[in-house]
This record gives C-alpha cells, sequence and structure tokens, in this order.
C-alpha cells in the first residue's frame, strides 16, 4: 500500500469505529449458549471466571472450570473444577456446553492441539476468545475502550504517529493494532501478527537495532524479575535497578534477584512505584494487573526517574506500568532528553498511547527511531521501541 492509500485506510477506520461493539462481539460469539465451560484453572482461568461473573449481569457465569490437573473438590469462587473427561459430565452436556479455553494460546495449532483434545472427549462449541480477553485483562484498565471518538478526533495524531515507524514491521504492527482497536476485533493468534516470532525476548528484540553497549537497566513494573531473567540469560549488563511497588511481587523479585546476583554485577531493586511525582498515590493490590489507581484504599510510594537518577549514561528504561506509563515518562524528561537512552514503553494499556508516546518523545528527542513490536495475542505486550 501507499503512503496515500495507508492515511485513507486509517481515517476510514477512524470514522467507521463507533459501529464496531466489543460487547456485541462477545454476546455474538457465546450466541445462544445457556452452559459455559471455562477450560484453565490458573491465572487467566481465574481472571476470566472473574470476569464472567460480573460482566453482563452474571448471564454468561461458568457452571463448571475444566482442567487436566483438576483434583477432587476443587472449586475457584463457588465454581466445580473437573477433569474434561471426568464421568460426571455428561455426553449432553458436553455437547450443548460453550468451552472457553482460557489457556495462553500464541500459536494457532496450538489451539488446534487442544480443540482436538476436547473434541475427542465429547465438547462439541469450543472458542479461544480473543477479544473477551482483551475486554477482561485490558479493557478494565482505561475508559478509553469505550470511548468509540477517540479515533477520529486524533486522526491527524494517528496518521503522524504512524508515520514515525521506522521499519516495515512497525508500520504493520501499528495497522494491526489500529484495526484491532477500532473493529474491536483481536482474534489474531501471536504467530499471525505482522513479524512477530514467539521466542523473542520482549523488551530486548534482537530485530530493533538498538546500542552496542548498556551499562544500566533500568525496570518500571519489574513484577517478578522476567526481564532480570532475560537479561541474566543473555545480556551483558553492568547494573540492573528493578521497581516494583506490590509486596507480593517484590517478594518475588527479590528472590529472583538473588539467582542473579553472581551474574550481573551490582542488583538494586526498590519497593516504589514510578510516576510524575514524589508521593503517594492509591494503588490497585491486583497480582499481574496492580496498578495506580487513585481511588483505592492501598497507598504506594512513587519516585519521578529525574530525582532519583543523577549523571547517569548508556541507560535502557523499560516502562510497562498498567497505564501510567505516559506519567512516568513526564517524570523522567530530564533523563530522556539530556542522556537520549533506550526506552521499551508498553504502549497496550491505554489505547491513545499508540500515537501519544511517540509523538511525545520525538518532540522530545528528534533523533529517536521508533520500532513497534506486539509479542502477544489481542494487542496485549505491545512494546514501541525508541532508539537513537
Amino acid at each position: 500500500m501507499t503512503r496515500m492509500e495507508i492515511e485513507v485506510e486509517l481515517r476510514k477506520l477512524a470514522i467507521d469505529a463507533p459501529i464496531y461493539n466489543i460487547d456485541d462481539k462477545i454476546n455474538e460469539q457465546f450466541g445462544l449458549h445457556r452452559k459455559i465451560y471455562v477450560y484453565g484453572a490458573g491465572f487467566c482461568g481465574k481472571t476470566i471466571t472473574e470476569f464472567l461473573f460480573s460482566y453482563n449481569g452474571g448471564k454468561y457465569k461458568p457452571t463448571y472450570l475444566l482442567d487436566k490437573n483438576a483434583n477432587e473438590k476443587t472449586e475457584y469462587m463457588g465454581v466445580p473444577v473437573y477433569k474434561p473427561d471426568d464421568e460426571n459430565l455428561t455426553v449432553a452436556f458436553k455437547e450443548s456446553a460453550l468451552v472457553i479455553l482460557a489457556v495462553w494460546l500464541p500459536l494457532r495449532s496450538d489451539f488446534d492441539h487442544l480443540r482436538d483434545y476436547l473434541f475427542t472427549r465429547g465438547y462439541r462449541h469450543i472458542v479461544y476468545p480473543h477479544s473477551m480477553v482483551w475486554r477482561a485483562i485490558v479493557a478494565c484498565i482505561s475508559e478509553e475502550a469505550f470511548n468509540r471518538d477517540i479515533y477520529s478526533s486524533n486522526i491527524n495524531d494517528v496518521i503522524a504517529a504512524y508515520e514515525l515507524m521506522a521499519d516495515k514491521v512497525s508500520e504493520d504492527t501499528f495497522l494491526y493494532v489500529f484495526r484491532s482497536h477500532t473493529k474491536s476485533d483481536y482474534e489474531v493468534f501471536n504467530n499471525e501478527i505482522p513479524g512477530q516470532c514467539t521466542d523473542l525476548i520482549q523488551y530486548f528484540d534482537p530485530s530493533v537495532p538498538r546500542k552496542k553497549h548498556i551499562n544500566t537497566c533500568i525496570d518500571c513494573g519489574a513484577y517478578k524479575g522476567e526481564l532480570l531473567d532475560a537479561l541474566g540469560d543473555y545480556y551483558e549488563i553492568e547494573k540492573y535497578i528493578g521497581f516494583e511497588p506490590n509486596p507480593a511481587n517484590y517478594n518475588i523479585l527479590s528472590e529472583t534477584a538473588n539467582m542473579h546476583s553472581s551474574r550481573i554485577k551490582d542488583i538494586v531493586i526498590l519497593p516504589l512505584g514510578v510516576s510524575d511525582q514524589n508521593g503517594f498515590l492509591g494503588f490497585d493490590l491486583d497480582g499481574i494487573n496492580s496498578r495506580i489507581c487513585e481511588t483505592s484504599e492501598d497507598v504506594i510510594q512513587t519516585v519521578k526517574l529525574d530525582d532519583v537518577f543523577k549523571g547517569s549514561n548508556d541507560l535502557a528504561i523499560k516502562i510497562d506500568i498498567e497505564g501510567a506509563e505516559l506519567r512516568a515518562l513526564h517524570g523522567a524528561k530530564r533523563i530522556i532528553t539530556e542522556t537520549k537512552p533506550d526506552l521499551m514503553i508498553s504502549v497496550y494499556h491505554r489505547i491513545s498511547d499508540l500515537w501519544r508516546i511517540p509523538l511525545l518523545l520525538k518532540k522530545w528527542v528528534p533523533e529517536y527511531r521508533f520500532y513497534l513490536r506486539a509479542y502477544s495475542n489481542s494487542t496485549i505486550d505491545t512494546v514501541l521501541h525508541a532508539i537513537t
């Protein structure tokens, strides 16, 4: 497609966006099924179960959870957990129920394999609801998910941000993400995303031409140490500094740091949040989605990166903090403008971050080149790499 054709498509997607509604898509996918099974009793399964209890007045509350490793008398939120071939589940029941696959399936072949496994056990209606996963995990963070006018009112910024993308993969990824949002259509498997590879290291993607030497990695939203694991296994970094305000996650992060203390010269982990102010903010302690939420009764201490780091160079900064990325960037404006660090910023929690963040960074540092990569289904884990 030519630049002109792409601009025309972006404008059309923005104008047509109000036609599409993610809740209509979910209702259409569930159809008239009165019995809902959720396959998977791990984190994803429990998250989807909680969502279904609250969604649409509990209309799609699951009858059972299914899991290969279910134990006797296991339940979650009062919903019994069975093995798929449990003798208590009748043939008629299996044939009439809708099975929602609530497990991580990055490849379409993974879905096909699990679907075939369940089909041979009598289940006939099996779906992997990308759109519902996005609705349950991401849309709950930002009201932007339900503002269908956000696209047309910002279309010039959208086009300007698209034009900043530095390679074909980034351009294709931008279009994929924008199409998904405007059409409320997230039914794409990981290996079907433009330029995607399932074995890439998310924040230090080898397809992104970054600096040859990085002395210090700053990890904002360190969670349990996934990036620290990748650094220890694949990259030579002299210093790692991680910020993780969730106490439960921080304890696990500390254990991860202990495992890498002999491989990375200097590791510092701090039980702090990162924002555009030094102070205390409300915080929702919700496991993987824990985030700043000023109405929450729980409180964390936050800091500005500009007030923590003085005279630092050769930096790489990763920010994945559940929708507060833009605030954290404003709190790091001096570091960014003076030292031009490599940046890896999550841009999927708030829809407008897809265009607002690259435009802001380009204004601050005209030398930045932008590489956009999506690492999971449903636009989840879309990361903007800013490199000089």
